[in-house]
């Protein structure tokens, strides 16, 4: 039998609480990967492009790092070609937790995509034993 779509969605839902830490859990899954992703790249990614990518005020975009910095899941410095430019740099252990994070929810993905399909067949015959139990009707 296939798995319900809303069943994957609760399946994913429950591996992202599981793999993000509580307090990081307000962020937005999509602010929080696109950040990670941005952080992850060498040199970093600066405040102001990542609020530019998140369409977050800078305020906003402020009480997002300070919430990763508190987890130590990221490290704000300045720049060196813009004093008035902070660099935020994913760290080895927010890398290491998405990357695990990732693998539990392609796993997920992958488990509801090798669930044969149900037939309107298959649903008919449900509805039938349903409607009428296990018996036949002829």
């Amino acid at each position: 039998m296939a798995l319900n779509p809303y069943d994957v969605y609760l399946e994913m839902g429950l591996q992202w609480r599981s793999g993000i830490p509580e307090e990081l859990q307000g962020i937005r899954p999509k602010e929080l990967v696109t950040l990670m992703r941005l952080a992850a790249a060498e040199g970093g990614v600066s405040q102001g492009a990542a609020a530019s990518a998140l369409r977050q005020s800078e305020s906003g975009m402020s009480r997002i790092t300070a919430k990763l910095l508190e987890r130590k899941w990221v490290t704000v410095a300045r720049s060196t070609d813009n004093h008035k430019q902070k660099l935020i740099t994913a760290t080895t252990k927010a890398r290491l937790a998405m990357d695990t994070l990732e693998g539990k929810l392609a796993a997920a993905m992958q488990a509801a995509a090798a669930q044969p399909t149900r037939t309107k067949a298959d649903k008919n015959a449900d509805a039938a034993r349903r409607l009428y139990g296990t018996r036949t009707l002829f």
